[in-house]
């Protein structure tokens, strides 16, 4: 009983005449699955109970400490996640994206997710492992496509989800898979330890490892000092943290950000310029120190020009909302990047890493500074004319080397980790169709 264009699709159909004759529907190896809570943004703590967002289940890096924080008060045991669970991504525009499932599989300290997550608890007939890839698939992906459209809204409903077919492969091979999850998602935790390393390299040579920063809330200063210096009247600007964290790292060389780095401002052109198909566009909601994901938005080739595409060893840093989220490319892009995000490039004269100085952004180092800067507003704006001040210290050439090996090794083993999960889904891809 359908008649829109995508259920009528050939190569749909035909995707479902494959899986009718070895599949069974989700609900038949459901012990639960239910939606997440619905909070309003507004109740987003600094510090509180992690919830799991949309966002969070299209990364493979699930730690609690990434998530955002919401009132204690808001657990309740229903939603809450366990090792073992399988999140799906049921609402929003990358609702059709492979890579929106995530498999919890470490212990998890108290921690729920929002309603545009649906969770899975499984069975014993079935192993996670290889259900978690098979909704990597373009046969799970164009299932959640097909009850997006009968819907018409961006959600996938309870009863679409529990009919969603699952075919029942070997037990030998779902086991094989089981056996290259394992293997990606240790190469994962090694590629997190190792950036973990060289974050703690970099403190302790800044003598910043065990640093706690001052928490008083009384500061005492001259005209002087505060406003005719700086402009700034807000009691926040002026906290000790603010003088010690500049104190500390001034006993080292340092250089303003503006004389190691040119900067470059993107666009913004404006969500009616927003496309489902083009030049993907950027957000800082699809960046982080680890990744670029991929974007649920794009832009006609029109707004395609030089300077706003990406090059090697260009660093993206974050300007607005979550500010000073910094991230090197490795690699020429193809992207346009929105206003929010600004180009680094390190000046021809300059003999910095850029692996080393991408460290030092995303640190404590610089994440004071822009939170001084930025602070003092609703929505956080940090000014290239501050990030240009910001001061970072240089350390020796051999102790930056060996933070650069460091994250690189870190970043080559996610990419192997990524590699893995992606040879998994042609796997099962494969393995499905060679009945035909």
């Amino acid at each position: 009983m359908r008649f829109d264009a995508e259920y009528q699709k050939k190569e749909f159909r035909k995707r479902l005449e494959i899986l009718r004759n070895i599949s069974k529907p989700l609900s038949y190896f459901l012990v639960d699955g239910t939606y997440g809570i619905l909070p309003k943004s507004e109740d987003y703590l600094q510090n509180g109970l992690p919830l799991l967002r949309g966002v969070d289940v299209r990364s493979i890096d699930f730690d609690t400490k990434n998530l955002v924080k919401v009132p204690y008060d808001y657990y309740q045991e229903k939603f809450a996640i366990k090792k073992g669970d399988i999140f799906i991504l049921v609402k929003g525009a990358t609702i059709d994206y492979s890579d929106g499932v995530l498999l919890i599989d470490k212990d998890v300290s108290k921690a729920i997710f929002n309603g545009s997550c649906f969770r899975l608890r499984l069975q014993n007939n079935i192993n996670r492992y290889y259900l978690y890839v098979f909704m990597q698939s373009k046969y799970f992906t164009f299932q959640k496509i097909l009850a997006v459209a009968n819907n018409g809204i961006e959600y996938n409903s309870l009863e679409s989800i529990k009919n969603y077919q699952i075919p029942i492969l070997p037990n030998s091979f779902q086991l094989k898979i089981e056996e290259i999850v394992i293997t990606a998602h240790d190469k994962l935790e090694q590629s997190k330890l190792l950036y973990k390393q060289a974050e703690e390299l970099l403190l302790e040579e800044l003598g910043l490892k065990d640093w706690t920063p001052m928490n008083e809330q009384t500061s005492i200063k001259t005209l002087n000092e505060s406003f005719l210096s700086s402009g700034r009247l807000d009691a926040e600007y002026y906290q000790k943290k603010y003088d010690e964290i500049e104190e500390k790292i001034k006993r080292f060389e340092t250089i303003e950000l503006g004389k190691i780095v040119s900067i470059t401002k993107s666009i913004e052109p404006g969500s009616e310029a927003y496309k489902n198909e083009g030049t993907p566009f950027v957000r800082v909601s699809d960046l982080s120190k680890y990744e670029i994901s991929k974007p649920d938005i794009y832009l006609d080739k029109a707004y395609i020009q030089d300077y706003l595409l990406p090059k090697k060893n260009t660093i993206l840093l974050s300007k607005d909302g979550t500010v000073g989220i910094a991230y090197k490319v490795d690699e020429d892009l193809n992207v346009i990047t929105s206003g929010a995000l600004l180009h680094l490039r390190i000046r021809n004269n300059i003999d910095i890493l850029p692996d080393y100085l991408t460290l030092i952004l995303n640190s404590s180092v610089v994440s004071l500074q822009a939170e001084k800067d930025a602070g003092g507003s609703i929505i956080q704006h940090w000014k290239p004319s501050e990030i240009e001040k910001v001061i970072i210290p240089i350390l020796n050439k051999e102790t930056q080397q060996t933070i650069s090996d460091k994250i690189q090794e870190s970043f080559h083993l996610r990419k192997e980790s990524k590699d893995l999960l992606k040879q998994a889904v042609k796997m099962v891809e494969d393995e499905i169709e060679k009945g035909l």
